[in-house]
């Protein structure tokens, strides 16, 4: 029995996602929030500054240690990150005409990634009613921390962004992640541009890497613009880094090779230290380096190492300005004891400078000048604003996005606070993605991708023997846009910097070429591809055409042209328009939802058409058992089709549902192309397309042993033609799915979806639409010609019918009888009149004379009204 210990404060249910696994959810956060209140008196308080909203940091202000698992040495980083929070909530909250202020509430998580996760339970309690709600959570840290803090924030929607780049990689996408980090494939883009830009698009390029993710990525983007990668040497640790390098520099890399280094800050320090120079001479390589970081490289670099041995090279490094006033009004708040972190400002200002926070009483035994006597101005030249970028982005996209809900929400003005707890963080998240505003007094802009990504920008410098120069800036929108007059490589290698472009390098005229990525940034983006803007168009049209089939269907039925049970007509139908309308879901940003229709929607659309005609065929083969005159029970296809359907859905909930195996990828992963991919479960989608097969399998051979039969032969023929079209489709479909790239899933599966479909609706549903336009053109006229109509005695008169010989004189019409006359209207008239007041006398002598019984004319069905489709299938549709 569980026992819930006094304090402890529960999320209300109005908060649970409206998923199945609620039930699982409320288990597992009844126990989160009983460690989290029995550990509670041992984990760090939080840093508050108070607002009528709040945002929430979660990450490392202090290292882990392992042995304890407490909290260890102070990180001067994060601190600086807080305190950029803090300088952004103030000039955010001195901007918004004090209608809301913005508050923060700090937690360490001391590089635990348990701990993060019980800092992250105790923030979501302390923003429920009465305390102020919540807006997000910057997460930042190392990737177990980031992890960790994300990880309930899924359960509940709660927007959270993360600033830090390795975490970016790591944790898995879903729709509340948003990343402010620079993004790697977007680094390496600009890596591969300036490549290129040395003549590495003619020659080739080698590679040496120290992140096995990185040289994945690095080759997939090579291998999309048609770029050489030559040789890669893969690092695994720094020990003996440099002659490890120069070994594979000597053996693999010719003379005037275009060389790459991947490496973080300080494996390039090392190497450029310890490499021989006169060896770097004698090669003339070329070179293009970057730190795997994603921080500035510019304070970790030893820029006099680069000028000396890496002449001429690029150096490629994210884009992050310094933010005016920051450093000022860091240092004065640190300075004053004022800031967030004055908690921390002491040990701060140790580390940094080196100061003693000792009592002055001891200060003559220690060498170190006192903290307390630093001034601003010193403190100032301490502060690194560099890295505090990502930070500032993040919370400004957080008060940006609650600025546009109020204006949304809000009809009078912006103050409905109780308004906005409703549905906020849904609220916020949509926000983000309209998000288009500039930060730090222009320097840099704010938008967000499709799948949540911060389009960063990264500068191409030179190095020179004067320093660092800038010459081009790589933005993933935009490309690379080179400096004007800068000449790079020598001009005999323009001709083959023209033909080896691929789609990397955009040649204009009067322009250097510029590395031009093709980009998903919204759902435009993703619409407007040329494939996916023809499988929208052609499913659209499928959808109208169903939707014609289904109202002339209808029409027909109501006017009484067809007749009989159409149930299983109209479920083939829906499954037609449900397979042109899965289409869609791969041409949108691939998020949770829409990968979840993927795994769904196809196989059991696919397996209810292959089902209803699977039921078809053994309906028309029941027929011919039953012979002329039999029926078939609708009772028993009906429970035959939801039999086959839930095996479908049988499958899919065990591969799908059944959560994760080993070897299978998360619903929504992050692609090699630096694009959102819907992760596939091999086992679901093997099981669900060889049902399929089996299903497709069966009705062609039912279909193939009906074509002969001799009842409604024509739907037969059309059930095999369906089959027979349909099976070699699906065979290549799934071949494809396992074989071609995850990149071409998308593609691949919405063209074979719309292949199937209109095989469906133009062999089954077409010829019909034409046998069913026709019967209604017979029905009409006959309908209509009223004129013609006469008894069969009139029609007896003009000689025998059949076996049946002529009428005796006596039973024939008087002759002076006018009204009785054929061939005349009079004729026709004074019969109708007639006939209903002397059929009994006329059937009596009828069958007196003939000795064959006559029926009423009023009891004869009227054979006009018979649909040739239903007599000649009993009921089969249509």
């Amino acid at each position: 029995m569980v026992v819930v210990t006094p304090g402890a404060h529960l999320l209300p249910l109005w908060t649970l996602p409206d998923t199945t696994n609620t039930l699982v959810i409320m288990r597992l956060w009844l126990v989160i929030l009983i460690v989290a209140e029995v550990s509670s008196f041992v984990d760090p308080p939080p840093l508050t500054l108070p607002g009528d909203v709040i945002i929430g940091m979660v990450g490392d202000l202090h290292d882990g240690e392992e042995a304890s698992g407490g909290c260890g040495a102070l990180n001067t980083r994060a601190v600086e990150r807080v305190g950029a929070a803090q300088w952004a909530l103030a000039t955010i909250n001195n901007q918004s005409q004090h209608d809301y202020t913005i508050g923060i509430r700090v937690y360490d998580a001391c590089g635990n990634p348990d701990l993060a996760m019980r800092q992250t339970v105790k923030l979501l309690q302390e923003a429920q009613p009465p305390h102020p709600p919540l807006l997000g959570v910057v997460a930042f840290g190392s990737a177990k921390v980031v992890l960790g803090t994300a990880t309930p924030l899924h359960a509940f929607n709660t927007p959270i962004i993360i600033t830090d780049a390795r975490a970016a990689h790591t944790v898995v996408p879903d729709d509340n992640v948003f990343s402010t980090a620079p993004h790697l494939t977007d680094q390496l883009q600009a890596v591969l541009s300036a490549g290129v830009r040395l003549g590495g698009g003619v020659i080739g390029v080698q590679v040496v890497c120290s992140c096995s993710h990185a040289s994945l990525v690095l080759q997939e983007r090579a291998s999309r613009a048609g770029l050489r990668i030559l040789n890669l040497l893969q690092i695994e640790n720094e020990n003996n880094i440099t002659k490890k390098i120069t070994h594979f520099i000597n053996s693999e890399v010719s003379n005037g090779g275009v060389v790459i280094l991947l490496l973080s800050a300080a494996e390039l320090n090392i190497f450029t230290a310890e490499v021989d120079n006169q060896m770097l001479r004698k090669s003339r390589l070329r070179w293009v380096l970057t730190a795997l970081d994603g921080e500035p490289l510019t304070g970790d670099l030893q820029e006099d190492q680069l000028k000396k041995k890496l002449d001429g090279g690029l150096l490629v490094e994210v884009h992050s300005p310094v933010i005016p006033g920051f450093s000022q009004y860091f240092a004065a708040t640190v300075h004053a004891n004022t800031s967030l972190v004055a908690p921390l400002a002491m040990q701060y200002m140790k580390i940094i400078s080196h100061c003693d926070t000792e009592a002055l009483a001891v200060q003559s035994l220690s060498p170190l000048p006192q903290c307390s006597g630093l001034q601003v101005k010193e403190l100032t030249k301490l502060v690194n604003s560099n890295l505090t970028t990502a930070t500032v982005k993040a919370v400004s996209s957080l008060a940006a996005a609650f600025r546009l809900v109020q204006i949304e929400r809000c009809s009078t003005g912006v103050h409905c606070l109780q308004a906005l707890r409703q549905d906020l963080h849904q609220d916020i998240l949509k926000s983000l993605l309209k998000l288009s505003f500039t930060v730090g007094g222009g320097a840099d802009k704010i938008r967000y991708t499709a799948d949540g990504r911060l389009v960063n920008s990264f500068t191409i410098k030179q190095i020179t023997a004067k320093g660092l120069r800038q010459v081009g800036v790589y933005r993933e929108d935009t490309g690379v846009v080179w400096s004007p007059r800068e000449m790079l490589g020598s001009e005999k290698l323009e001709y083959g910097r023209k033909g080896r472009t691929l789609g990397l390098v955009s040649i204009e005229e009067r322009e250097k070429d510029s590395a031009i990525q093709s980009v998903l940034l919204t759902h435009e983006d993703y619409v407007g591809r040329t494939w996916a803007f023809s499988v929208l168009v052609v499913a659209c049209l499928g959808v109208v055409v169903s939707l014609y089939v289904a109202v002339y269907v209808a029409l027909r039925v109501c006017d009484g042209t067809l007749t009989g049970p159409q149930v299983l007509g109209a479920i083939l139908l829906l499954g037609v328009m449900g397979l042109y309308a899965s289409c869609v879901v791969y041409v949108l940003p691939p998020t949770s939802m829409t990968c979840a229709v993927r795994e769904w929607a196809p196989p059991m659309c696919l397996a209810l058409c292959y089902g209803i005609l699977l039921v078809k065929s053994m309906h028309l083969r029941a027929l011919v058992s039953v012979g002329v005159g039999g029926e078939v029970s609708q009772v028993n296809l009906h429970v035959s089709l939801l039999f086959m359907l839930s095996v479908q859905g049988a499958l899919c909930v065990l591969g799908h549902a059944g959560g994760l195996g080993i070897g299978e990828e998360p619903l929504v992963k992050n692609g090699l192309n630096g694009n959102r991919q819907c992760g596939q479960k091999r086992i679901a989608i093997l099981a669900t397309r060889v049902y399929l097969i089996l299903l497709l399998f069966l009705s062609l051979i039912l279909a193939t042993v009906n074509r002969k039969i001799q009842r409604n032969h024509n739907e037969g023929r059309w059930l095999l033609l369906t089959s027979c079209v349909s099976a070699p489709v699906v065979a290549v479909w799934s071949v494809m799915s396992y074989l071609a790239p995850s990149a071409l899933e998308a593609p691949t599966t919405s063209v074979a979806l719309l292949i199937l479909a209109s095989v469906i609706l133009g062999l089954v549903f077409m010829p019909k639409m034409r046998i069913i336009a026709q019967q209604a053109k017979e029905f009409r006229h006959k309908r209509l010609a009223t004129t013609s109509v006469s008894t069969i005695f009139t029609q007896m008169e003009e000689g025998p019918l059949g076996s049946v010989p002529a009428l005796q004189e006596g039973l024939k019409p008087l002759s002076g009888d006018s009204s009785r006359l054929p061939h005349t209207r009079q004729d026709n008239i004074g019969s109708l009149r007639s006939s209903v007041s002397s059929q009994n006398s006329y059937r009596a002598a009828f069958s007196k004379a003939y000795g064959l019984p006559q029926k009423s004319p009023l009891n004869i069905s009227r054979h006009v009204l018979r649909n040739n489709i239903y007599d000649a299938s009993h009921g089969a549709f249509p």
